[in-house]
């Protein structure tokens, strides 16, 4: 499998660095101006950096081409890419819809893809969806270069992709959020910062790790709030506001997610 990688900034370098100890490619060219991170790939043969799409040898075949440049690059692209013989496309470009790829690639199955920060750990969920219909052998090279990142969920439609952004790609936001508010109470009670937020952190992924067990959230919430106890009393104070915000707030990232549309095509 040859791979055009068009893009190295955190999440291109994040999957770069996966494939380059895999044994699923054949070549991979990697497409970054500043050769930022050449040396680093430096003892992969078969990894190569080049500063420019022009500078592809013109026999080179792209079984798959991955975008993760910025989304204000795509007109400055599609041109350019036009002269490459490729197979696939995987966008993972936010707020960019697979019509504003298909503009200039008719020719080329295009698939989005929306990772989220865990990525970083093998832990992301990856939301997945493809206009065009994929041949069984696509579909599994799609997954094989994914499959060491985290979760790939296929999506029947590009909306449903858009809507479940908010909260499988900002969701970590919202963990991490919490985790500093209680990080904040901890130390307003006369615990020291480092020890606070140790405090906060290992509670935070021990309950996350109970949820390896278990999706239902009613049960885990019931195993730790006893009837008439302190979590309970902390829990009639959180719910109806709670629940009030994080719709607002999903709904907020969701205005602003098609706002993003707009004004990438200005």
């Amino acid at each position: 499998m040859n791979i055009l990688l068009i893009g190295c900034g955190n999440i291109g370098f994040i999957l770069l660095d996966v494939w380059s100890t895999a044994n699923f490619y054949d070549e991979i060219y990697v497409i970054q101006p500043s050769m930022l991170h050449a040396a680093k790939f430096s003892k992969f043969n078969n990894i190569k950096f080049v500063p420019d799409l022009a500078n592809v040898p013109s026999g080179f075949i792209a079984d798959v081409t991955v975008f993760v440049f910025k989304p204000q690059q795509l007109p400055e692209i599609l041109p350019k890419l036009q002269a490459i013989k490729r197979k696939l496309v995987i966008s993972l470009l936010s707020a960019i819809p697979i019509q504003d790829i298909a503009i200039k690639l008719s020719d080329t199955p295009i698939i989005r893809i929306m990772p989220n920060v865990a990525i970083k750990t093998g832990k992301s969920v990856n939301l997945a969806f493809s206009a065009a219909s994929l041949a069984p052998a696509d579909k599994h090279q799609i997954e094989k270069i994914f499959e060491n990142t985290g979760y790939l969920k296929w999506l029947d439609s590009e909306t449903m992709l858009d809507k479940l952004t908010p909260i499988t790609g900002c969701g970590p936001a919202y963990l991490f959020l919490l985790g500093q508010i209680l990080s904040n109470e901890t130390i307003k009670i006369g615990v020291a910062e480092n020890i606070a937020r140790n405090l906060v952190q290992e509670t935070l992924l021990g309950a996350a790790s109970l949820l390896e067990n278990s999706d239902n959230y009613e049960e885990l919430i019931t195993s730790v709030a006893s009837k008439k106890g302190v979590t309970e009393a902390a829990l009639k104070i959180l719910e109806p506001d709670l629940q009030q915000t994080m719709s607002e707030a999903i709904q907020a990232a969701q205005n602003r997610l098609q706002e993003l549309k707009h004004e990438n095509r200005s």
